[in-house]
């Protein structure tokens, strides 16, 4: 995850946060004031898919709903929710990934069956 630091010389706008590793990149950006917006972006390998629990600890610790939280990640996982129309495919870790993003209030932001690979 790349942030374009050169909007005021002095001031730090983001903090890596303490949970970052191999698979999770978590910061968190000032906005101005006390606004904040927390960005994660999270690898989940193809055939373990260690991510998930890596995604799960990271959201009970750091409570999202504290401020606004984006997710953004390449999970590596097949579902019927972004799988292309008629891929009968699926994991069944996705329906974990589902289910750990719904309990803690997040939604999928594209559109069901928009395809996330070709």
């Amino acid at each position: 995850m790349y942030l374009y630091q050169k909007l005021h010389p002095i001031k730090k706008y983001h903090n890596r946060r303490e949970d970052n590793n191999k698979f999770l990149t978590s910061v968190l950006i000032k906005i101005g004031g006390e606004n904040k917006l927390t960005l994660k972006s999270l690898y989940n390998p193809p055939t373990k898919f260690e991510g998930i629990d890596i995604l799960k600890d990271s959201l009970n610790n750091n409570n999202p709903q504290h401020n606004p939280t984006v997710i953004a990640m390449d999970s590596n996982l097949h579902s019927k929710l972004w799988n292309p129309r008629g891929y009968k495919h699926f994991h069944p870790q996705a329906k974990d990934l589902i289910r750990i993003c719904n309990s803690k209030g997040f939604e999928l932001c594209s559109p069901k069956g928009t395809p996330t690979f070709i």
